[in-house]
C-alpha cells in the first residue's frame, strides 16, 4: 500500500471505514486536483479508488500505470483475476424493450421484473 500512496501527493489517511479498512485521500493523478478528492480504502486483497469530482475508474489506473505501479502492485493476492465483463445479450435487449413498452403503456413492473430491467440496463452501460 506505501508503494501506492508514495505516489500520489497531499495524501492523508483518514482512519477507518465501516468495515474497519484504512482508508486515505489524496489529490487524484487523472485530473487537476487542488484539494484531495481520490479516496483509496484498502480492502484484504486489493487498492481501491473513488475519485469524488467523477473520474472514471479506467483513467484512474491509467494514470497510476503511467506513475509506475504494476497491476501486483495494485492487487496483491497472487490469484487475483479481475471480474468478466457482464455480457449483454438477445435477453437483454429483449427485456429492455419488454419493459420499456409496458412502462410507456402506463404498466408497473413487478418487484422481479424491476431488479431484472435494472440489471439489464447495466449491463448495457457496461458494454
Amino acid at each position: 500500500m506505501q508503494n501506492i500512496l508514495s505516489r500520489l501527493e497531499k495524501v492523508k489517511h483518514t482512519g477507518t471505514d465501516r468495515r474497519g479498512r484504512n482508508t486515505w485521500k489524496a489529490c487524484c493523478p487523472a485530473h487537476q486536483d487542488g484539494d484531495p478528492s481520490l479516496l483509496i480504502t484498502e480492502d484484504n486483497d486489493r487498492a481501491l479508488f473513488y475519485c469524488r469530482s467523477g473520474c472514471q475508474q479506467k483513467d484512474i489506473l491509467d494514470v497510476l500505470s503511467a506513475l509506475g505501479l504494476k497491476g501486483s502492485d495494485l492487487n496483491w493476492r497472487s490469484d487475483f483475476k479481475p471480474e468478466k465483463k457482464p455480457e449483454f445479450d438477445d435477453f437483454h435487449r429483449m427485456f429492455i424493450a419488454i419493459a420499456e413498452a409496458d412502462i410507456a403503456r402506463g404498466n408497473k413492473l413487478c418487484d422481479k421484473d424491476r431488479a431484472i430491467y435494472k440489471d439489464c440496463l447495466l449491463r448495457r452501460s457496461q458494454i
